[in-house]
């Protein structure tokens, strides 16, 4: 059984503490907040035996194999590093960096330190994901467009536009729809059809100097993968790619529970399999399998796939901000 720290109490980190509880291969043996009030609080609601701060905590003497980030995007960073500098595996929630240099840092630091960085993008270990990746592979040669959506009011924009600013709005912790929501389709075209040839992000950007919503063309040989993402718009609409008559209908694109073959007009069949019982729990079993194999050639085979998929979604997420003129304050100056 893995013992692992979770930095950060916010609702993501309480949803993962879940999923690890449900795997029955974690040990939460700490969780770390800024407070020492909220760190008490989650402790308390998760049976966890110890509660400390940022400023408290020695990673080097805490007793743990792999730390859990659910921090916000800024700080990422750094705290990263002070965790493999602690000789600690990292689970780092989406999007784990700023951009590819930062991504680059850390991964090479864990190298020369023989551990490991798992990017936190649960939809692309789902089954169903990977039957979206089946059929796209089997029909590479016909398709020839996509149109992928994500787009969610959020529960924190009325406060926005009263002055109460959350930090997923503001540069300065790099935040924006793009890398908050449109990972999940980002991830899913790369994953899907590999690195585009060009990329251009329509911005519909906010006050703060991120983006509200937009939208992402990806450019490929033979076609286009439309992105359209927002955290001030709710969109319904589903996710589709299309191949002459056939068109794969998904019922979303952060859980895929629908994946419809549709023949002019016509529903042929559903490809879906059943969800797992928490949406978490498929990454958070695959994460602790590599961990307890670090030497199974076969596991240390699929690291490297889900490292190289991240390493594309880096860069282009940040060639996409570029088109957009959205730069964080983690990057001013460079």
């Amino acid at each position: 059984m893995l013992r692992i720290a979770i930095m950060g109490t916010s609702w993501i980190s309480k949803d993962f503490v879940a999923a690890v509880q449900l795997s029955e291969l974690y040990q939460v043996e700490a969780v770390i907040s800024r407070t020492q009030e909220k760190a008490d609080q989650f402790a308390e609601e998760f049976a966890i035996p110890e509660a400390l701060t940022y400023d408290s905590v020695d990673l080097h003497e805490l007793a743990v194999d792999v730390v859990y980030l659910g921090t916000p995007n800024a700080i990422h960073f750094q705290q990263a590093k002070d965790c493999l500098k602690a000789k600690k595996h990292l689970i780092v929630e989406k999007p784990a960096f700023d951009n590819l240099a930062q991504w680059q840092e850390v991964h090479q630091l864990a190298k020369e330190l023989g551990l490991f960085v798992f990017e936190a993008a649960r939809h692309y270990h789902e089954d169903n994901f990977k039957i979206v990746k089946q059929w796209v592979d089997a029909n590479q040669s016909a398709i020839n467009g996509v149109n992928l959506s994500f787009a969610k009011y959020s529960s924190k924009y009325d406060r926005f536009l009263q002055g109460d600013i959350a930090p997923v709005f503001t540069k300065e912790y790099s935040g924006g729809a793009l890398v908050d929501l449109g990972i999940y389709p980002l991830y899913a075209s790369i994953a899907w059809f590999g690195e585009p040839q060009a990329v251009q992000y329509f911005a519909q950007m906010l006050p703060t100097g991120v983006d509200g919503n937009g939208v992402a063309i990806l450019r490929y040989q033979d076609f286009d993968v439309t992105i359209h993402t927002g955290k001030n718009i709710t969109s319904s609409q589903p996710c589709e790619i299309y191949a002459g008559k056939e068109t794969l209908e998904l019922n979303g694109i952060n859980i895929i529970s629908e994946i419809k073959l549709v023949q002019s007009g016509e529903v042929m069949r559903d490809l879906a399999l059943p969800t797992a019982e928490h949406y978490l729990l498929d990454e958070v079993m695959y994460f602790a399998e590599v961990m307890m194999h670090p030497h199974d050639s076969l596991w240390l085979e699929e690291y490297q796939e889900w490292t190289s998929i991240s390493q594309l979604v880096a860069k282009v997420s940040e060639q996409l901000r570029q088109t957009a003129g959205i730069k964080f304050t983690s990057e001013e100056g460079i």
